[in-house]
């Protein structure tokens, strides 16, 4: 059996999300290609790739650090999320790239970086279809 080492909640319905502890309170919308006025709120391709960018430099910052390497600033992420159709069936995939900048390493330290960070990566792990999913009625 694994071990939980933190647990998130977030409620909401189709026009806001919001956490138990106030940290996250956000407008939720759609861009107009999904039938939405694209401007009422923060979109599920733009939240899931400000959840991979802040969950990526957490893990090469801690990465980094266990092996000794030290940045000379803040590491800088760009992460595009784009939503298209599967290949198989009806359902829909998101397209995911990113890119990572680690200011003070050398080309070789920031690939090694980049390669563990990405074998341990939470969100890395997902997308590879290493994650378990349980969707329940309320």
């Amino acid at each position: 059996m694994t071990q939980s080492i933190y647990t998130a909640e977030v409620s909401g319905q189709p026009t806001f999300a919001k956490s138990p502890d106030g940290q996250l309170d956000i407008a939720l919308g759609h861009p107009v290609e999904m039938g939405g006025d694209g401007v009422s709120g923060t979109n599920p391709e733009q939240l899931f790739a400000a959840a991979y960018i802040a969950c990526f430099s957490g893990t090469s910052m801690m990465v980094a650090k266990q092996k000794g390497l030290t940045l000379s600033g803040a590491p800088e992420l760009t992460c595009t999320c784009a939503l298209v159709k599967g290949d198989t069936g009806p359902g829909y995939i998101f397209d995911v790239g990113l890119t990572v900048s680690l200011p003070g390493l050398t080309e070789a330290e920031a690939d090694e970086v980049v390669a563990t960070a990405d074998a341990i990566c939470p969100i890395s792990n997902t997308l590879r279809g290493q994650s378990r999913v349980a969707i329940r009625k309320g």
